[in-house]
């Protein structure tokens, strides 16, 4: 499927966290076991009524939305690091959550295979460097993904 990125930034809270909220939060047990791989899942949505002049304005209303998310759900715009025992946590650093514009060449109706999870629809999922430092992956990516024209 042809997919095209538009746009990624970092999305960020709009209030920062600071106190009364902890610098680092431990991460579970459970965490530790399904830690080491997004969950990739895919949302369809029919497309607002809006006209395509204002499709920027609604991106940056979604951004805007997410940031203030972000500001009541503060340990998921964190990174994760390992404390000083080499426990894995969450550093509460506001670094933000990667938020990804895309453009899909296909009408989301005619997507082979429908909705029915297939291998088709991980073309409509970002992709991340697993290679890079733990430090440096968003916790929480999100790829909006607009239909072309």
């Amino acid at each position: 499927m042809d997919v095209e990125v538009v746009s990624s930034e970092m999305v960020v809270p709009t209030i920062p966290i600071g106190a009364p909220h902890p610098p680092s939060l431990w991460t579970s047990n459970l965490d530790l076991v399904i830690l080491n791989a997004y969950i990739k899942t895919v949302y369809f949505f029919e497309k607002p009524p809006v006209p395509a002049s204002d499709h920027h304005r609604e991106i940056s209303r979604l951004k805007q939305a997410l940031g203030t998310a972000l500001s009541h759900f503060w340990p998921m715009a964190g990174r994760l690091s390992h404390d000083h025992s080499g426990r894995l946590q969450i550093d509460c650093n506001d670094a933000g959550i990667l938020f990804v514009e895309a453009r899909c060449a296909r009408e989301m109706n005619s997507l082979p295979g429908g909705f029915t999870p297939n291998p088709n629809l991980l073309d409509l999922v970002p992709t991340l460097d697993s290679t890079a430092d733990l430090a440096a992956q968003p916790l929480v990516v999100i790829q909006v993904c607009t239909q072309l024209y």
